[in-house]
């Protein structure tokens, strides 16, 4: 079993798999700030954040070679002459 394909095996449905980010990114911060303790259900920009880091981490996992295709164009293009001109207009 690929380490990268079990998070398929260990939750059921995308919404589980967003509430337990959000309870890590919870206890992160929570051991970071002590004194920021939160606790009850989540805030709708809780989940968002977890929603965006599940998001974030399977790109990274599956997409690393087309992310660094669009890195070094975008890199590319903002160093030519055409985005100068672009510029300019």
């Amino acid at each position: 079993m690929c380490p990268q394909l079990g998070m398929r095996e260990r939750f059921s449905s995308l919404t589980k798999f967003v509430s337990a980010t959000a309870n890590v990114q919870r206890f992160c911060h929570s051991a970071r700030y002590a004194n920021e303790k939160q606790t009850g259900h989540f805030k709708a920009l809780d989940l968002q954040a977890a929603l965006y880091a599940c998001i974030y981490m399977v790109q990274h996992i599956f997409c690393q070679g087309e992310i660094a295709i669009l890195r070094r164009v975008r890199n590319a293009s903002s160093e030519g002459k055409c985005q100068e001109s672009l510029i300019a207009i």
